[in-house]
């Protein structure tokens, strides 16, 4: 299930970033090939090294940027350890 919700925010923020690409990536226009090309996953998988092919060998990686989530609620202030302690 959260699995699920974190694929529809992924494609909500990729759609965002073509409709208002001039805005966020400073381009006029951008494809939605070239999107997935430089869009960073939200959820990682491991891959064989061989083939490159997704496996089961290890369990799927969340990759969160908590000071770009900060950035997003319109605070430039870096948390302090403190705030930060849930981390731990």
């Amino acid at each position: 299930m959260l699995y699920d919700k974190l694929t529809v925010l992924q494609d909500h923020v990729k759609s965002l970033m073509i409709k208002d690409c001039q805005k966020y990536m400073k381009k006029p226009k951008i494809s939605k090939d070239t999107m997935n090309e430089i869009f960073t996953p939200l959820i990682k998988f491991s891959k064989d090294k061989t083939t490159g092919k997704i496996n089961d060998k290890y369990n799927p990686n969340l990759l969160l940027n908590f000071l770009d989530i900060l950035r997003i609620r319109g605070s430039n202030e870096v948390p302090n350890s403190q705030e930060l302690r849930f981390l731990t």
